[in-house]
């Protein structure tokens, strides 16, 4: 700690190795205000806060320092979720949660206590336990990244709850029949069309939407969803591209809706908010408007549900048209009935010999044709080995 006059003021200077840079330096008019400030910005530093570097530090120049959530947030804003897909949704949560801590409140005051309280007032509002944890993960970045960047000596406690399994509504072909039959004795073929292609496609609503008829093949009407993001394309949500050749009566809702459309012109003609409402009038109608769950994203749940549940697809062909980049998403969108749990068991009973033997392949040339056939493989293989293996020592021990 040291305090220089330095022509007509006075530079004070702190050092604490613990947090980056390591050095701060300020200047005053006196002596006395030099030496004070020395003593409190050591004091804060040994309790885990940035020394107060005055007004002139808090600009957005080259010493831009966040030293309140608002300020951290806006700043992660402006130079990290901004720039990446789902970013206005990270906004939004991250702006939440600096509205509910206070924008004002100094990082160094965000401690556990803090994080515990904001958590009941999510609740408070009616927040689900994965919503909270979106709105939290927004925290957790943002001040790990302030001790990175050395605003912060440390970064507070942030929870992670434990998570249901998340939305479980598949729509039965009644209701799907009902939603139809609805748009049809209203008008509604929009809607109607919108429905029939989430159902037979299993797209994201975004990817619906903004469809254009360059995603659309020529002669066949297969469905390219481009993963960048272009002038003329979103791109998707996992940043994968993916093709989906469509059902005879989705092809026939695609033809017609490309008809005298431009190549970059979507589509539908409806937005996400238009969508909502539409949808909100046919559920209330049909007697669900207090199911949360019958929304029209189940229609996607539905969508890969059936692959497997009806048609018994193999769920990594599900997660290519689903669009997952990882299995284990696509498996909390398939919900297996119990008709597809017995159909399983019956298969196992239909084998009548005393030791199970799997079902021959029909394509021995491709054995790893799919996963299911590929354990089987496994399994026999050793099989063999142990039985190999245990005569070979029962000649030994002969």
């Amino acid at each position: 700690m040291t305090v220089v006059q330095r022509g007509q003021s006075f530079q004070a200077t702190v050092y604490y190795s613990k947090i980056k840079p390591g050095r701060w330096r300020r200047q005053f008019p006196t002596e006395i205000e030099a030496k004070r400030w020395e003593l409190d910005s050591t004091e804060a530093l040994q309790a885990g806060r940035l020394p107060d570097m005055g007004e002139g530090s808090n600009t957005l120049g080259h010493s831009f320092r966040p030293t309140t959530v608002g300020d951290l947030m806006e700043y992660k804003c402006r130079h990290h979720w901004g720039n990446m897909k789902g970013g206005k949704s990270a906004c939004a949560n991250a702006r939440h949660m600096a509205k509910i801590l206070g924008p004002e409140t100094p990082l160094g005051k965000v401690d556990k206590i803090a994080i515990d309280l904001a958590v009941e007032e999510l609740r408070k509002q009616g927040y689900p336990e994965s919503t909270i944890n979106k709105k939290l993960s927004t925290v957790r970045f943002a001040f790990d990244e302030a001790v990175k960047d050395g605003w912060l000596a440390k970064a507070p406690s942030v929870p992670f709850f434990k998570q249901g399994e998340g939305r479980m509504k598949v729509f039965t072909p009644a209701e799907e029949r009902a939603q139809l039959d609805w748009c049809r004795a209203t008008g509604d073929m929009e809607l109607e069309d919108y429905i029939v292609t989430s159902y037979d496609l299993g797209w994201r609503q975004a990817e619906a939407l903004t469809c254009k008829p360059r995603n659309l093949e020529t002669d066949t009407y297969v469905v390219t969803l481009w993963g960048q993001t272009t002038d003329v394309d979103n791109g998707t949500k996992a940043g994968n591209t993916r093709r989906i050749p469509p059902t005879p009566r989705v092809r026939a809702i695609l033809e017609r809706r490309a008809e005298g459309r431009g190549p970059n012109a979507p589509i539908f003609d409806m937005d996400q908010d238009e969508l909502q409402r539409r949808w909100g009038r046919m559920r209330t109608a049909l007697g669900f408007a207090l199911d949360p769950e019958w929304v029209p994203h189940a229609m996607r749940h539905t969508f890969c549900s059936r692959l497997v549940n009806d048609h018994n697809v193999n769920v990594a062909v599900v997660q290519k048209l689903a669009g997952h980049l990882r299995i284990e998403t696509t498996l909390k969108y398939v919900h297996v009935d119990e008709r597809a749990m017995e159909k399983a068991i019956a298969a196992l009973a239909g084998q009548r010999n005393s030791v199970y033997s799997p079902t021959p392949q029909s394509n021995p040339a491709a054995p790893h044709a799919t996963v299911a056939s590929h354990i089987t493989q496994v399994a026999d293989t050793i099989d063999q080995e142990t039985a190999a293996n245990g005569m070979e020592l029962q000649g030994k021990a002969a």
